[in-house]
């Protein structure tokens, strides 16, 4: 986008605008509306005015430079530097029509009150994709307008040349993470960070971690082994191994203050894209940490099809046709062999009860009170496909989620304890097994309360009485599997 003097951008964004729609979620809305799809050309187009004529590409261009495009870009030329701004202003109207396409029917209809909706995406969608241009006085009046403080730095879009899949923070952050900051940082499954860097990299627990980090942000359709692929400058990535995007963590604003100071780099994100990495939303943000003299430690498959170890996870199971609640509990390698010395040494089953909850609790917990796809599947006569992977027990009350949570604790608890007293030899002989760490697997057969919660997942109205999950003990039965196991 590169302007002649005077000239009017509007042309520009009135093709821009259609051409955009079929991407942004709901711009159906926008069809029939040919006077609001006008009146946002000109609007959007008064806008980025000063930001595509041709006496304001070049500082623009300069300014995206000194942000650090050839930090993350050995190559990067001037032309590239020019592009750069030129997707940089079309990915700042992409992102005001993205907010502006989930606006209410009244506001839409309303140009008067549209017009300081549209000035408000604007303002954060140029904040999100362009480098600090305007003087240090209005930051100071209007903090809002910028991420960080301190940093001069902005997200370029990658693959420089080429269809662009990601953004990159332009600033590789060099950060000591101590084992606190670590252990209070989750990722995928509500897994500590510490816990990864131990199984997957073989990092010890105790010991401070010097890393570089580097941010990545998705667009729209773009999946993480892309990031994976087109990272040729980053040591680590930069392939399309299986293992190479498994690097990559959600950027949440607790991970970027915790990690790196700047909790306005991180995006809140609804529950169901931390379940696993196969589900990515257009805006979230990512972090991979590089970290010098480190190897990653491979599970037993070799080849194209060979991935990192893997780390402990829960997996909950509400089978209501068989009136049974099942969890699998994998552990890792590491935290398998941990307990299994435990039990050789005949430690006391407390000590190997604190090593299973540090695991077991967080998990339950983001698969019966968050829902989260992958962590919980429903076995309901009433759920449609979508709904059995978790989404339906959002609807079921707190409370009652909560309950059933304290009860299903307690229960297992209860039921793994009695089974490393009675049986830690089946438990030791597994771990001894080639495959890679151990999957507990725990059936809880009639459930107090169960018949009720089928109920309430079917939205009729019942009664709180009848969600009483103290009334009876279930019956519960431990098996310990080789290796990874999950329905």
């Amino acid at each position: 986008m590169e302007l002649e003097e005077g000239d009017d951008p509007t042309p520009l964004v009135e093709n821009f605008i259609p051409a955009i729609l079929p991407l942004v979620k709901l711009g159906i809305r926008f069809i029939g509306r040919p006077k609001l799809v006008n009146f946002l050309a000109k609007y959007v187009a008064k806008l980025i005015k000063r930001f595509v004529g041709r006496r304001y590409v070049r500082p623009l261009s300069k300014a995206i430079v000194d942000a650090g495009l050839r930090l993350i870009n050995l190559e990067a030329t001037e032309e590239d530097a020019r592009q750069a701004v030129g997707a940089a202003v079309a990915a700042t109207v992409e992102d005001t029509l993205r907010q502006v396409a989930v606006l209410p029917d009244y506001v839409l209809d309303d140009e008067e009150l549209l017009e300081g909706y549209v000035l408000e995406a604007f303002e954060q969608a140029a904040t999100r994709n362009l480098p600090e241009v305007l003087p240090e006085e209005a930051y100071l009046k209007r903090p809002d307008l910028r991420e960080t403080k301190g940093l001069k730095a902005t997200w370029i879009l990658q693959p420089l040349r080429g269809r662009k899949f990601y953004k990159k923070y332009s600033r590789i952050l060099n950060a000591k993470l101590s084992p606190p900051k670590l252990r209070a940082v989750k990722t995928y499954g509500g897994i500590p960070l510490s816990e990864v860097l131990q199984e997957q990299l073989g990092l010890s627990p105790g010991v401070d971690v010097e890393a570089r980090v580097h941010l990545y942000e998705m667009m729209s359709g773009a999946m993480l082994p892309q990031i994976s692929k087109h990272e040729h400058n980053t040591p680590g990535l930069g392939m399309t191994a299986n293992y190479a995007y498994s690097q990559l963590h959600p950027l949440t604003p607790e991970a970027a203050g915790i990690l790196l100071g700047h909790p306005g780099l991180g995006r809140i994100m609804p529950p169901k894209y931390f379940a696993n990495r196969r589900v990515t939303g257009i805006g979230q943000r990512f972090y991979y940490l590089e970290i010098p003299g480190v190897r990653l430690r491979m599970g037993p498959m070799a080849g194209a099809n060979a991935m990192m170890r893997r780390c402990s996870e829960v997996k909950v199971i509400l089978d209501f046709a068989r009136q049974q609640l099942r969890v699998y509990h994998f552990l890792s390698e590491t935290k398998a062999q941990d307990i299994a010395v435990k039990l050789r040494q005949r430690t006391p089953i407390g000590v190997v009860m604190i090593s299973l909850k540090s695991g077991m609790e967080p998990g339950l917990k983001h698969a019966l009170i968050s829902g989260i796809c992958g962590q919980v599947k429903i076995i309901h006569e009433a759920m449609l496909p979508q709904g059995a992977r978790g989404p339906a027990l959002m609807e079921v009350p707190q409370p009652i989620k909560e309950s059933l949570l304290m009860k299903v604790t307690e229960w297992l608890g209860k039921g793994l304890s009695h089974y490393f007293r009675e049986q830690p030899q089946s438990f030791i002989v597994a771990t001894e097994d080639p495959a890679e760490g151990v999957t507990l697997a725990i059936t809880l057969d009639n459930l107090p309360g169960l018949p009720a919660l089928r109920d309430a997942l079917k939205r009729k109205t019942i009664s709180l009485r009848g969600m009483d999950f103290s009334e009876a003990m279930p019956e519960i039965r431990v098996q310990t599997i080789p290796g990874y196991y999950g329905e």
